[in-house]
C-alpha cells in the first residue's frame, strides 16, 4: 500500500474520519477521497471515500474474522457497494414518492404499472429518516460525552430520560403478520397508514443531564466535523459543517430505508400468489418427513439423537416418531435478591463454624425464602412499585386460569403474567416452548426440581393446561421459585402417510396450528419466511445480475491496489 493510503486508511479506521494533523493528508484528501475506484453504467460512480468508509464500517471484518487477505476483503466491499447501488435503483422504480404520499408500485416483466399502494404519509416517510439521522450524530456526540466524562472525574451516571429507555425486561411483541387467512379468504395485512404529522424542527442536541460536559461534548464534534468538510476542499461554518454532515447520514439512512421497504413490500406481494400455498405447504412436508427420514436412517440410536435434538432445540424437530417423549412447559420464574442470597451464605457459614445448628439454620432459611417478593411490571416492561409475594402471585394466575377452558385460553393468560413478573429472559417473546422429558432413563437436561414437577403435571393432564405450585430450585446459576405451566405433550399429529397425502388446501391448517400457544406465530408464518426470505434473495440477485448484463462495469483496479 502506498504511503498516503496508509495513513489515510489509518486515520479512518482509528479516528472515524477525523482527519487532522497530517499535512500530507490535508494536502491531498479531497482529490484522493473524490476518485472513481468503479462506475456501473452512466448514473452509479463509487468514490474512494465510498469504499473507505464501507471498509472502516464492515469490511475489515472480512480480514479479522473470516481469514480475507486485504485485496480479497476490498475487491468484496466493491463487489456489495456496485450491488447495492443497483438494487437501489431498481428500489426507486417500485417506490415513488409525490406531493403527498409514498406509493409501492406493482410492476410487470415490461416494467408496465400494474398496481400501486400507499405505504407512507410523504412527511412520516421523511420524519422517520430525520430521527433516525439525529439519533446517529448524538450517539456520536455521546462517545465524546464519555471522554468529557472521564477527563472532568464525573461519574458516568445515567439519566432519568436513559433509565426510561431501557425497561427492565423486554415488552411483549406480538408477531408482525404479512398474511390473514379469515373464513377461507387470505388476504395481505398492510400497515395501518399513520396519520399526516407535522415536519421534523432542525437538530437538537439530547440533553444527558450535564449541560458543561454536554457543551463540550458537542463542541468537539462541532471542531471534527469542520475538519473533516476542510480536508474535503470544501469552507464552512459550524452550521454549514453541521448540515453537510445531516445530509450525509441521511443520504445513507434514506438509501437503507428505500431497500428495506423495498424487501417488505416484495415479501407482501408475492403472498398471494397463487401458487405460494402449495410451496407453503410443500415445504413443511419436507419438514416434517426429513425429520422423520432422519431418525429412521439412524436405527438403534434413532432414539438417541432424537432426545438430543429435542433437548438441544426442540424447534428443529418436526416429526415425533417415538410418540410422546416430551412435555411443553412454560413458567414464570421469580429469583430471590442478591441479598436473600447473601443473606443464606452468611446462615451456611454460621452452620459451618457451629455457630448456630442445622434446626435454627433451617428456620432461619425457611424465612429468608418467605422475604421472597417480585415487584409488578408494566406493559412496556417497566418494574411498578406494586410488589407481590411468590403466593401472591401464584395465587393471581391460579384465579385467572381457572376463568378459561381451553388450553390455548389458558396459555394465552399466562402468557400475559410471564411479562407481568417472570425473570428468566430465555421465555421473554420466546417463539417455543421449554420441553422436559418424560423418559426418566433419559438423563434431565433441566434442573431435577423443575424436571419431576413438569412430569408430574403431565401425568396430570396430558393434554395440559394445569399450574404448579410454586416448585423452589437452588442452583449455582440461580435460586428462585418456578410458577410451571403445563401446555400439553409433545407428538406428531399427523402420521406420515397424511403427511405425504397432503394438498395446497392445508395451509389453512397450518395458518391456526400455533408454535407455541398464546402466540400469534404459527406453523404458516414460519414457512412464509422461510420462503419469502429465499424469494427475495432469489429476486435480488436476478435484479443485480440482470442490471450488471446490461450496463457497463468499469473497475479502476490500479487505484484500489493502493489500499493493500
Amino acid at each position: 500500500m502506498k504511503k498516503f493510503a496508509k495513513i489515510l486508511l489509518c486515520l479512518l479506521l482509528t479516528c472515524s474520519f477525523a482527519l487532522t494533523g497530517c499535512s500530507l493528508v490535508q494536502k491531498n484528501t479531497a482529490r484522493y477521497l473524490n476518485k472513481a475506484v468503479a462506475t456501473a453504467g452512466n448514473d452509479i460512480t463509487i468514490t474512494m471515500q465510498d469504499l473507505l468508509n464501507s471498509y472502516n464500517s464492515y469490511g475489515y471484518q472480512y480480514v479479522q474474522y473470516y481469514g480475507y487477505t486485504q485485496e480479497k476483503a476490498f475487491n468484496k466491499v466493491l463487489d456489495e457497494l456496485i450491488d447495492q447501488k443497483l438494487l437501489l435503483e431498481e428500489a426507486k422504480k417500485h417506490i415513488v414518492i409525490d406531493d403527498n404520499v409514498v406509493y409501492y408500485l406493482t410492476l410487470d416483466d415490461n416494467g408496465n404499472e400494474t398496481d400501486r399502494r400507499v405505504i407512507f404519509n410523504k412527511n412520516v416517510w421523511q420524519n422517520d429518516l430525520l430521527e433516525e439521522t439525529y439519533n446517529s450524530i448524538n450517539e456520536q456526540i455521546a462517545t465524546y460525552e464519555k471522554t468529557v466524562r472521564k477527563e472532568l472525574n464525573i461519574d458516568e451516571e445515567e439519566t432519568e430520560e436513559e433509565k426510561e429507555e431501557k425497561p427492565d425486561f423486554d415488552p411483549y411483541k406480538p408477531y408482525e403478520k404479512t398474511v390473514k387467512y379469515e373464513d377461507g379468504v387470505w388476504s395481505i395485512v398492510y400497515d395501518e397508514l399513520e396519520p399526516a404529522e407535522e415536519p421534523m424542527g432542525d437538530f437538537i442536541q439530547k440533553e444527558t443531564g450535564n449541560k458543561q460536559v454536554s457543551e463540550i461534548a458537542y463542541k468537539r464534534y462541532i471542531k471534527t466535523i469542520i475538519a473533516n468538510q476542510k480536508q474535503l476542499g470544501n469552507s464552512v461554518n459550524e452550521q454549514t459543517a453541521l448540515q453537510a454532515e445531516i445530509d450525509r447520514i441521511y443520504k445513507i439512512v434514506e438509501e437503507n430505508k428505500y431497500i428495506t421497504v423495498f424487501e417488505e413490500q416484495f415479501e407482501k406481494t408475492q403472498a398471494l400468489d397463487n401458487a405460494f400455498n402449495k410451496r407453503v405447504v410443500d415445504y413443511y412436508k419436507n419438514l416434517v418427513l426429513s425429520s422423520n427420514e432422519k431418525y429412521k436412517l439412524l436405527g438403534e440410536e434413532g432414539y438417541e439423537q432424537y432426545v438430543k435434538d429435542m433437548q438441544d432445540d426442540a424447534s428443529t424437530v418436526y416429526y415425533h416418531p417415538y410418540g410422546e417423549k416430551f412435555v411443553n412447559v412454560s413458567h414464570v420464574l421469580i429469583k430471590l435478591t442478591d441479598e436473600q442470597i447473601a443473606e443464606i451464605k452468611e446462615l451456611d457459614t454460621k452452620l459451618s463454624t457451629g455457630e448456630i445448628g442445622q434446626q435454627q439454620r433451617d428456620t432461619e432459611y425457611q424465612n429468608i425464602l418467605n422475604k421472597t417478593v417480585v415487584h409488578a411490571r408494566d406493559e412496556k416492561g417497566f418494574e411498578t412499585d406494586v410488589t407481590k409475594t411468590v403466593a401472591e402471585v401464584y395465587a393471581e394466575i391460579n384465579a385467572e386460569l381457572a376463568k378459561y377452558d381451553t388450553v390455548e385460553e389458558k396459555a394465552v393468560a399466562f402468557n400475559k403474567f410471564i411479562y407481568k413478573y417472570g425473570q428468566d429472559e430465555g421465555v421473554i417473546n420466546a417463539e417455543k416452548y421449554y420441553v422436559v422429558n418424560l423418559d426418566t432413563q433419559v438423563e434431565d437436561k433441566m434442573v431435577k426440581n423443575f424436571a419431576d414437577k413438569s412430569r408430574e403435571l403431565y401425568a396430570e393432564s396430558n393434554d395440559g393446561g394445569n399450574l404448579s405450585e410454586p416448585v423452589f430450585v437452588e442452583s449455582s446459576n440461580y435460586s428462585g421459585y418456578h410458577i410451571i405451566f403445563n401446555a400439553g405433550g409433545v407428538s406428531s399429529d399427523l402420521t406420515i402417510e397424511q403427511v405425504n397425502s397432503l394438498t395446497s388446501d392445508y395451509a389453512g391448517n397450518l395458518y391456526n396450528k400455533k408454535i407455541m400457544l398464546g402466540t400469534e406465530k404459527t406453523y404458516y408464518d414460519l414457512v412464509f419466511d422461510k420462503l419469502t426470505r429465499s424469494d427475495y434473495t432469489k429476486y435480488k440477485n436476478s435484479i443485480v445480475e440482470t442490471a450488471k448484463n446490461n450496463i457497463e462495469i468499469v473497475i479502476y483496479s490500479n487505484r484500489i491496489k493502493e489500499l493493500y
